[in-house]
């Protein structure tokens, strides 16, 4: 066989899967090396010395053992062809199952190794099959890489379905609050809202959240009702004319209707703020006796905190009062005792002038009014 043949066989092996691109490549560089070096041997032949007579016999030995092996092996590639012929055919039920045992088991008697290897394969792979197939599993059997494929095209195909699936859900659940929600919005135009308000205020109304909820992905429900309605806001809250805002600080989405002006504040954040506020206005009062360290009444404490609410001032300070927070007397002067008064037995006495002094700093800061300069005067010089 010439090498031209060669190659052309080798292209065929390669077009019918027996060999891969590597091992044709491989091979193809093997033939094209081994006919330059004969045209090479042929022309150098009239300068080179007769070769001896046990020489060319072990080359004419070897000369015809490559040409068995490229015979058979030639041959082998044409029974595997024609072996493959007959799949093709029994796969577009052209023949019979017999019909292809027969012909395999003549392929198979003419004694090729690789025909025989790849026939005894494809039948117990086709018998596998039909076994599974009877059982009522139907397919195929894959490589890893066709499964590999299958699970991906099978994921993507759920994934789908449950995407059309839960758009479908948010669509039902999205008709089915829209009004309320617009008209919670509405009611309340330039105010923004967190889903969590709206949900509270829905709830308030009668209205079962809980029916909000969804399975939004394989079987897994979403954590609140707010959630669901957080997502359904996003999903379908602008088309109705609803607008909402990122808040970085806070971390939460908004939503209104118009301009975004004020926050709503629900009953729960109004306690939680109020809260807050009196606590901190209970921590500064004991902080002001401290830095003053006087005994002062509750106006004073309100004029230096400009808190303009004396009932409040008071309130607070009997609660703290009673609580051993701060210190009183008997007319209801506030202060607190601190470690160094607590130790030492005589308390330092101030002057009437040093507390005048005092209070007309105040007056001059802004702190307290000339009206209340002259009471305090009054009441420390005793008139």
């Amino acid at each position: 066989m010439s090498y031209i043949e060669e190659l052309k066989d080798l292209a065929q092996q390669k077009d019918d899967g027996v060999i891969t691109d590597k091992e044709f490549q491989k091979r193809k560089k093997e033939i094209l090396s081994k006919s330059s070096k004969t045209k090479e041997n042929k022309t150098e032949s009239g300068n080179k010395k007769k070769k001896g007579f046990i020489a060319r016999i072990l080359e004419d030995k070897l000369d015809d053992r490559l040409e068995t092996v490229t015979k058979l092996f030639s041959t082998d590639q044409e029974a595997l062809k024609e072996w493959k012929k007959y799949k093709r055919q029994y796969k577009n039920k052209r023949i019979t199952l017999t019909a292809l045992r027969k012909k395999a088991k003549e392929l198979k008697n003419e004694g090729y190794a690789l025909t025989k290897t790849s026939i005894e394969s494809d039948m117990a792979s086709m018998s596998v099959k039909r076994e599974l197939k009877r059982q009522g599993f139907e397919g195929k059997l894959l490589t890893r890489k066709e499964t590999w494929d299958l699970e991906k095209i099978q994921i993507e195909k759920w994934d789908k379905e449950n995407k059309e699936r839960v758009n479908k859900k948010s669509k039902e659940n999205w008709d089915l609050i829209k009004n309320q929600v617009l008209k919670i919005l509405n009611s309340n135009k330039e105010i923004s809202f967190l889903s969590d308000d709206i949900i509270d205020i829905l709830e308030e109304n009668g209205f079962d959240t809980s029916r909000l909820v969804f399975q939004s992905f394989f079987g897994v429900p979403e954590p609140s009702s707010s959630v669901c309605l957080r997502i359904l806001l996003n999903d379908f809250g602008k088309k109705s004319g609803i607008n909402s805002r990122w808040d970085g600080g806070s971390r939460n989405m908004y939503y209104y209707i118009g301009e975004d002006e004020r926050i709503y504040i629900g009953e729960q954040q109004e306690k939680e703020k109020e809260e807050k506020r009196v606590k901190n206005l209970k921590l500064s009062i004991p902080k002001l006796l401290r830095e003053l360290g006087t005994k002062i009444p509750a106006s004073d404490i309100d004029a230096h905190l400009k808190h303009k609410n004396v009932d409040e001032i008071k309130k607070l300070c009997e609660e703290m009062y009673h609580d051993g927070k701060i210190n009183r007397t008997s007319n209801y002067r506030y202060f607190v005792l601190t470690e160094k008064k607590k130790k030492t037995s005589t308390p330092k006495s101030v002057s009437v002038a040093d507390e005048i002094k005092k209070f007309s700093v105040l007056k001059d800061q802004g702190i307290i009014t000339q009206e209340e300069f002259d009471i305090k005067k009054k009441e420390l010089l005793g008139l």
